[in-house]
């Protein structure tokens, strides 16, 4: 398992998840403030996303 800030794993069927994750990094890059909830059963990747997400904004504050 990945751990927090760790580089991201390859995720299938997660296309437009990945993309309104960057999509909101690139907003709030941007000066435009953002919040993400994700939610889902147990063990479809939850943490995952998060940790590719933390990846990706390694350069902002991120509160988990």
């Amino acid at each position: 398992m990945a751990r927090w800030g760790q580089a991201p794993v390859t995720l299938l069927g997660c296309g437009s998840e990945i993309a309104k994750i960057n999509r909101l990094i690139t907003n709030v890059r941007n000066g435009i403030s953002g919040a993400l909830v994700i939610r889902g059963e147990v063990g479809i990747g939850k943490s995952t996303l998060l940790n590719r997400a933390a990846h990706r904004a390694a350069d902002l504050r991120c509160l988990r």
